[in-house]
């Protein structure tokens, strides 16, 4: 089942059929109702809190909002956050060619983190089923859950004014074109996951579309 949240008005978009979501699950309409809203996530009901530990990988292009969105949900659950971006450009500060090695680097620190049982936020473009798959075989050894989220921005002319106008926070790295994010080869999803469009919501919305979604499939 994927989820798809469209900021205005509040829809869900259950395995392509669109269903308003009072007919779908009263709890989790209330939550959404209140990140709408525009309250942080301290409902009572909230699930900001995760009560077991598991693997979230964000997947996205690049400037659609995948970082700032990964940093608040670890906040808000206390996870790990590894970000592939800030991997790779290490990599690359030694004198390295990157290709897999981050993704590789990324799979080993999350399973040592799992093992410890700690939730972790994997932070990257993801953008083949062999990425997507490799990043669920290691939930799957460290005997954990696996979650996908997908984080899109549906506004194409949005998207374009981040990626021009965004500026580089890790050292040294350089940041795509909006001509190399547009013929990115990012493959279409053919798997389970929740997709977010982070069009028009603020961090808080998005961090807490997931938790939501999350806490909704534990129903």
């Amino acid at each position: 089942m994927n989820f798809v949240f469209s900021p205005s008005p509040i829809l869900l978009v259950i395995s392509g059929r669109v269903g308003v979501t009072s007919g779908i699950c009263g709890h989790f309409v209330r939550l959404i109702v209140i990140a709408y809203g525009g309250s942080r996530i301290t409902d009572p009901g909230s699930t900001s809190s995760l009560d077991v530990f598991m693997l979230i990988v964000l997947s996205g292009l690049p400037g659609v909002g995948k970082t700032t969105i990964a940093r608040g949900l670890a906040r808000a659950t206390g996870a790990v956050h590894i970000r592939i971006d800030s991997i790779e450009q290490a990599l690359r500060n030694r004198g390295h060619e990157v290709e897999a090695e981050g993704y590789d680097v990324g799979y080993v620190i999350a399973a040592d983190n799992l093992r410890l049982g700690r939730t972790v936020v994997a932070d990257c473009v993801n953008p083949w089923a062999l990425t997507r798959e490799a990043w669920r075989s290691v939930a799957s050894r460290a005997g954990v859950r696996s979650v996908d989220v997908e984080i899109v921005c549906s506004d194409v002319e949005e998207h374009r004014r981040r990626v021009e106008s965004r500026a580089a926070d890790i050292p040294g790295h350089q940041l795509p074109a909006w001509s190399e994010v547009r013929d990115r080869d990012y493959h279409p999803w053919t798997d389970e996951r929740i997709v977010v469009d982070t069009t028009h919501l603020t961090v808080d919305q998005g961090v807490h579309a997931i938790l939501s979604a999350i806490g909704d499939r534990r129903c």
